[in-house]
C-alpha cells in the first residue's frame, strides 16, 4: 500500500506541537484553491481552506521548513468507511428495526440515525486519521500533482 502525500510548510513550532499548512502549489488547481478538492488528494479537506492544522512535534522542526504529510492508505480507507459506509449501514439497520412503524416515522428515524452517526463517530475518525499521519522531511517527493492543475509553460 502506498501513502497519500501532501507537501506542507511548517508555520509554527513549539516543544509539543507543529502547525502546518499545504504548500501553495495547490492554488494552481481551481477546485483545490476553493477548498473543494479535485479528487487527486481526497483527504486534503482537513485543511479547511488553507487553515493550519496542528500535529505532535516528533522531530526537530523549524518554522519555514518544507515537509511531506503522509496518510496511510489504511487510515484513509478506515476514515472513508466511517464517513460513508457506516451511515449507510445505520440507515439500513434503522429501516429494518422500524419495519412495524408507520412509513413516515420509519423514514424519520432512519434519516435521524444517518445525521447523528457522523457526529458520534467524529472523535473516532479524528483519532484514526491522527494515528495514520506521518510528517516527514521532503526528499524527492513522490506526491502526485493536482489532477486539474494549470498546464505549465
Amino acid at each position: 500500500m502506498t501513502d497519500n502525500i501532501i507537501r506542507v510548510r511548517i508555520l509554527a513550532v513549539n516543544a509539543a506541537t507543529v502547525q502546518i499548512v499545504p504548500v501553495d502549489d495547490i492554488r494552481d488547481c481551481k477546485r483545490c484553491a476553493e477548498g473543494n478538492g479535485c479528487g487527486g488528494r481526497p483527504w486534503f479537506r482537513g485543511f479547511k481552506r488553507g487553515q493550519a492544522i496542528t500535529l505532535a512535534n516528533t522531530a526537530n522542526w523549524h518554522s519555514g521548513d518544507s515537509a511531506e504529510l503522509h496518510l496511510s492508505s489504511t487510515g484513509l480507507n478506515l476514515s472513508a468507511a466511517l464517513t460513508y459506509g457506516l451511515p449507510l449501514l445505520v440507515f439500513l439497520v434503522a429501516l429494518a428495526c422500524t419495519q412495524t412503524w408507520h412509513e413516515s416515522r420509519q423514514l424519520l428515524a432512519a434519516i435521524t440515525a444517518v445525521l447523528v452517526t457522523p457526529i458520534l463517530t467524529r472523535p473516532l475518525r479524528h483519532r484514526i486519521i491522527t494515528r495514520c499521519l506521518r510528517l516527514e522531511r521532503t526528499g524527492g517527493s513522490t506526491a502526485l500533482p493536482c489532477r486539474y492543475s494549470k498546464p505549465s509553460g
